[in-house]
């Protein structure tokens, strides 16, 4: 929000939407469905650059792992992952 106060853009959206609360919600909402948007590319490409790679360098990835999902989320223990 900071360069549109210096580039004089932010004059047109407190024009039509006065209310500043709303204006910030709005912008914190559309930054955070933009993160997760590029936190899923940014998975998808992993996925698609390491799986066949580990196999490639004698890694075995089982997919049908249950706690696959969670240990590529970060979720995972450290201390449980062996």
């Amino acid at each position: 929000m900071a360069g549109e106060f210096r580039h004089g853009t932010a004059i047109s959206t407190f024009l039509v939407t006065p209310v500043r609360g709303r204006v910030v919600a709005a912008k914190l909402a559309a930054a955070a469905v933009a993160g997760l948007a590029m936190a899923l590319v940014a998975a998808a490409v992993v996925l698609a650059i390491a799986l066949p790679w580990l196999p490639a360098r004698g890694v075995e990835v089982d997919l049908a792992d249950p706690g696959l999902a969670a240990r590529a989320a970060g979720w995972w223990p450290r201390w449980r992952c062996t």
